[in-house]
């Protein structure tokens, strides 16, 4: 069971977060780790819609908010989960990305590249550290380019700037393997997580 937190607040001694189940189904009085934090809390109350009294679960693709005891707020783009061991935590991956148009100020991706990952549930400053390969049109590979341009599918190795956050391959669980790079308010390029390199 696996929960993506949107935002939270604390109020009248109380950790409240809107969220969505991933994956599995979460019950009332059920305990639940936050990731990255590694902090333990028990579920007071779920509230699906505007729905009262609280709901006894919720399910995978159900929009949530949860309650719980206590006053430490749990930060945007933490997951929370049964199960330590079902989500990893990394700071350096392959992703594989389709390359959109760089902006005229950095038309060049290569290394030392830093731009802001959506990556996940988190949003993170990230650093390019190796160019792996680069697919053409005609999908012939070239391995270890120097640099690429706008409009590529490229391998790259990436580099969280700051710290592990919760991820996992896109093959094994599509919701958190996903990647957007951005600019400003500029995407420029999407893919997917294939390989932590930290585990």
């Amino acid at each position: 069971m696996v929960i993506s937190v949107v935002s939270s607040l604390v109020d009248e001694g109380k950790t409240f977060i809107i969220g969505k189940v991933l994956v599995g189904t979460v019950t009332l009085r059920q305990s639940l780790i936050a990731l990255p934090s590694q902090n333990i809390y028990h579920v007071t109350g779920l509230f699906l819609h505007d729905d009262y009294p609280s709901a006894e679960e919720a399910s995978a693709g159900e929009n949530l908010r949860i309650t719980f005891d206590g006053t430490e707020v749990i930060s945007k783009g933490s997951v929370l989960c049964a199960d330590r061991n079902s989500v990893l935590m990394s700071s350096s991956f392959l992703a594989e990305l389709q390359l959109l148009q760089l902006p005229a100020s950095a038309p060049i991706f290569s290394l030392g590249y830093r731009t802001v990952a959506h990556v996940g549930s988190s949003v993170v400053e990230v650093e390019v550290q190796k160019l792996a390969a680069v697919w053409d049109k005609n999908k012939k590979i070239t391995k270890n380019p120097t640099f690429v341009k706008s409009n590529c599918r490229v391998g790259v190795h990436l580099e969280i700037i700051s710290k592990k956050v919760p991820l996992h391959l896109f093959s094994t669980f599509p919701e958190l393997g996903r990647i957007t790079l951005r600019v400003g308010n500029e995407t420029i390029a999407f893919g997917k997580v294939v390989k932590c390199l930290d585990q």
